[in-house]
């Protein structure tokens, strides 16, 4: 958290003035609702957010939650599908998995592969005071992209997955599934995450998380312009490239 303070210090006023930017751009220009705050009765999110990489090399997928506007989970699980002719997971969990930073004093991750191309998680309180979990990354796993693998996406689905409140009761919530992008060069275009040559209002959001200290720089590698962090430059360009589209390659 120490770095996402620091970040936040340095940025100041322009980095809200960035966020401002992207609230602008959503109601003015490009009109999507769902930048707006979560609205009452909206369930929360517990999302796969699977970053780039090329064949061959390592990944991070990260375990969101979102819109817990009630902070009321305390514990998830969650089964992830993923493809074994496309990437693998190497055991023990305990190993390529480890529980975000901001967690790391109430919670942690556990789990096993009950068989091929499915990891099955565990995030769960390490003591018997409750802790809720907040919005937010919630864990994060390494995933080996094979040296075979043809560039495209490989898709990481949601199971089976559930959240807890502090008594241990099921939650109602939206699993969101997500992809790893597998590629051979770094994205042109700042911004894009996925790969399709837009960058979205839910990328630049996105990207200031992770400025912010919020998420992992793997949840969008494309935000990377070289110096191994998401910039305010970058960000700039990025909104750049939502209204004016990327650059041609």
């Amino acid at each position: 958290m120490g770095c996402g303070q620091s970040i936040v210090r340095s940025v100041g006023q322009r980095t809200l003035g960035v966020v401002g930017a992207v609230f602008l751009l959503s109601a003015a220009q490009l009109a999507v609702p769902g930048l707006t705050a979560p609205a009452a009765g909206v369930n929360p999110q517990l999302a796969i957010v699977g970053g780039s990489g090329v064949p061959g090399g390592t990944v991070e997928v990260v375990i969101q939650l979102s819109q817990d506007t009630a902070n009321t989970a305390a514990s998830a699980d969650m089964d992830i599908a993923f493809p074994t002719d496309l990437v693998d997971f190497t055991p023990p969990v305990t190993d390529h998995c480890k529980i975000a930073d901001r967690l790391a004093t109430t919670h942690e991750v556990g789990g096993h592969l009950p068989q091929p191309g499915l990891l099955s998680l565990s995030i769960f309180e390490q003591t018997l005071t409750i802790a809720q979990l907040g919005d937010g990354a919630l864990a994060t796993c390494e995933f080996q992209i094979l040296p075979d693998a043809p560039l495209g996406t490989a898709p990481l689905t949601a199971d089976a997955a559930f959240l807890f409140d502090a008594n241990g009761d099921p939650l109602t919530f939206d699993p969101v599934d997500g992809a790893i992008t597998i590629t051979t060069t770094p994205a042109v275009c700042l911004g894009d995450c996925n790969g399709d040559g837009t960058v979205s209002i839910d990328e630049l959001i996105r990207g200031v998380a992770i400025t912010l200290g919020e998420q992992p720089l793997s949840a969008c590698p494309a935000f990377d312009d070289g110096s191994g962090v998401v910039t305010i430059a970058s960000l700039v360009k990025a909104v750049g490239y939502t209204l004016n589209g990327c650059p041609a390659t």
